[in-house]
């Protein structure tokens, strides 16, 4: 049974929330309530709860961290970066296909440490047209060698 949006809100205020012990005591009907935080004013609490949703079983909340990966606010977009590892790579690709060309250089770099491998075609295009084309050396070097290239 799903847990009441002011109990979610709740358990993420704290400053350093332990998802792992939170994650046992949710499940996939808890999507609703951590879309609801993830879509608030509250940003401190939105990038908690789009990583929390993106430690619930059966990718639940991909759809969470796909939205907050187009916010407009770069730390919600951040935070999906980092969220997306926990998704499966068919859940995953999509987002990280749009975070690593995201304007922000930060949201990228992220992104760029999230990527598991260059095995999803999707993933691998995008990471090829970074390698290719990112106006940061640094980040086209990094997204070179993930392709197998050399930098």
């Amino acid at each position: 049974m799903a847990r009441p949006v002011d109990e979610l809100r709740a358990v993420l205020a704290a400053d350093e929330p332990d998802y792992a012990a939170i994650v046992q005591t949710l499940d996939a009907s808890d999507a609703d309530g951590l879309r609801e935080v993830a879509q608030g004013e509250d940003t401190s609490l939105a990038v908690k709860a789009v990583y929390l949703a993106s430690l619930l079983p059966q990718d639940a909340g991909a759809d969470i961290v796909a939205n907050a990966a187009g916010h407009g606010r770069s730390l919600l977009r951040v935070t999906a970066a980092t969220a997306v590892r926990n998704l499966s790579a068919e859940s995953s690709a999509p987002v990280l296909a749009g975070l690593l060309a995201d304007g922000d250089a930060g949201v990228r770099k992220t992104a760029l440490a999230s990527v598991p491998s260059a095995d999803h075609p999707t993933v691998r295009a995008s990471l090829q047209h970074m390698a290719d084309n990112d106006d940061v050396q640094s980040l086209a070097d990094r997204a070179r060698e993930l392709t197998g290239g050399s930098a």
